[in-house]
């Protein structure tokens, strides 16, 4: 076999395990005694050395045929993966011979996102120019997963605070939003609307269509744009200092008793100008958080759990500290016998998302509108949901 790579395939002479579907379709073993073998080896590796990026494109029966028979490749591939001839021309040479051989799968799904996610030519890595294998390579376009919301090349060294960041607001927003666009719609409860209903996603396959495209462009314009990258992670830093109270109000919003009891009897001073104020509710918290801008919501589960007692320190009904107190063993077995701090997995209301908006206006863009209805109503996220729904609804029937 070392031979062979050697005389056939100089490239691929580092392979030590066998050969791999690259490699196998470079070496054209079904073309073995013929007079043609040499042409059809320097044609398929030109193809390769220029589309590699595509090689999963470029193995395809008919492409091959194409490949081997010497004629123009160009249009093909435009046709195969909806580009224009200036996205095809970006991909020329985005990818090192080498590269293709060692991974039989190509940037397909990179180039499915770049599209799905409406990215500007001049985004694409290497900004859209050809002979770009290096920035196709290290791309995050290339590297990270499918995305529905944020394009891969926003999240830069800040992947797991705007990955929170989304998954909270998919289940304070978005999915109370969809639950009520199913109810007035009456949409039937098939695999696909329930699917989405629970993630905010269609499926992927084939990169998800236009249904996909939509959604996504509707998203994006509702949460993110006209924002660049460090713009929106800045916004997203701001909104992680408000997080322990959302989650907070998410839970109490869930909960079968909301709510926690006074253990403390209301004090106010002799003069009449100070008084300590019992939290005993996850919208006491949130409102406390909000005025004093710290983060008073993470103590939720234990004041829940009994452990604890929040109290608000007020001058002349302003807000002016918190103070815990630190609750003795009798005290919490109280607590923990009559709170059980269950909840349930459905969706979160209405409501819920009408109280947790404003938490979710330094995530938004500028301009944003400060009620959650009208967000809602600016931003045309109930029309775009509804039209998602309807064509998961009709492909499932």
């Amino acid at each position: 076999m070392g031979t062979i790579l050697a005389r056939d395939l100089p490239d691929g002479v580092f392979l030590r395990h066998g050969l791999n579907a690259v490699a196998a379709w470079l070496l054209a073993p079904e073309t073995s005694g013929r007079e043609e073998r040499a042409v059809v080896l320097t044609r398929r590796r030109q193809a390769m050395s220029v589309y590699g990026a595509l090689s999963c494109a470029l193995r395809e029966e008919d492409v091959t045929g194409i490949i081997d028979a010497g004629l123009p490749l160009a249009a093909v591939l435009m046709e195969r993966h909806g580009l224009n001839a200036a996205e095809l021309r970006s991909l020329r040479n985005g990818r090192h011979l080498r590269h293709s051989i060692e991974n039989p799968t190509d940037f397909h799904v990179a180039i499915e996102e770049l599209k799905t996610h409406e990215t500007p030519l001049h985004e694409w890595p290497g900004g859209g120019r050809p002979d770009e294998a290096d920035a196709w390579t290290g791309s995050p376009w290339v590297k990270e997963p499918r995305q529905h919301v944020v394009r891969p090349d926003y999240f830069g060294f800040y992947k797991d605070g705007i990955t929170d960041a989304i998954n909270a607001m998919r289940e304070d927003l978005l999915r109370p939003m969809v639950a009520e666009r199913i109810r007035l719609g009456g949409f039937a409860p098939s695999r696909q609307v329930v699917s989405f209903a629970r993630s905010i996603e269609v499926d992927v396959r084939k990169g998800g269509g236009l249904v996909r495209q939509r959604i996504i462009a509707a998203l994006r314009h509702a949460i993110i744009e006209p924002r660049k990258p460090k713009a929106f992670q800045e916004a997203v830093g701001l909104w992680h200092r408000r997080v322990a109270t959302l989650s907070a109000l998410r839970h109490e919003h869930t909960a079968e008793r909301p709510g926690w009891p006074e253990l403390c009897a209301p004090w106010r001073s002799a003069c009449g100008s100070h008084e300590l104020v019992v939290l005993s509710s996850a919208a006491d918290l949130v409102e406390e958080g909000r005025v004093l801008d710290h983060c008073v919501g993470g103590y939720y589960a234990i004041c829940r759990r009994g452990d604890t007692q929040i109290l608000s320190l007020r001058e002349n009904g302003k807000r002016i500290a918190t103070l815990e107190l630190t609750l003795g063993p009798d005290l919490g077995v109280l607590a923990l016998a009559i709170w059980d701090g269950t909840w349930n997995s459905e969706a979160l209301s209405l409501d819920h998302a009408r109280k947790a908006f404003p938490f979710y206006l330094p995530l938004l863009p500028r301009g944003t509108p400060a009620d959650f209805d009208a967000w809602c109503a600016a931003s045309g996220l109930p029309a775009a949901f509804d039209a998602t729904l309807a064509q998961l609804d009709a492909s499932s029937r």
